[in-house]
């Protein structure tokens, strides 16, 4: 799969124009976006300190992921970096942060990252960022739409 762009994320957000019909100009046909069934993997791992664990995923069709880091530790309040991006196809253990889209978090039930994303072959990403002082078990859920 060739590299996703921002730009693509953005044009599968369903960017939407209103139409006009011939039979009056204020007569504005509003489409219905309707997002794809959507179920939830979750990925576990342990992180080394200054190291980094990834997990690969495909979509099946458009729509919004949903990652978040749902635990973390020990300690439970330690800060990791989670990321979003497409799996090296020259390096089996990068995931490659193409998107600019990370954040630095401590694990909690709300998503952290919330992105509209084209189908295709994703990697979401865990770092140890210099506070931990051993390895960091975690656990990240992605919402998506992973069906047919």
């Amino acid at each position: 799969m060739s590299a996703v762009s921002i730009a693509a994320l953005l044009a599968a957000a369903g960017v939407n124009q209103a139409c006009q019909s011939s039979a009056g100009a204020n007569t504005a046909l509003q489409p219905t976006v309707v997002e794809p069934p959507r179920t939830t993997k979750t990925f576990s791992g342990t992180v080394a300190v200054n190291g980094q664990d990834k997990n690969n995923f495909t979509t099946l069709q458009n729509g919004t992921l949903d990652i978040t880091l749902t635990a973390a530790g020990p300690p439970d309040t330690v800060v990791m970096r989670l990321g979003l991006g497409q799996p090296s196809t020259t390096d089996s253990t990068a995931c490659i942060n193409q998107f600019g889209i990370s954040v630095d978090t401590r694990a909690t039930t709300t998503p952290q990252i919330t992105v509209p994303a084209p189908a295709g072959a994703y990697c979401v990403a865990v770092a140890e960022i210099g506070n931990a002082t051993g390895p960091v078990n975690y656990t990240v859920t992605v919402k998506g739409a992973f069906g047919g």
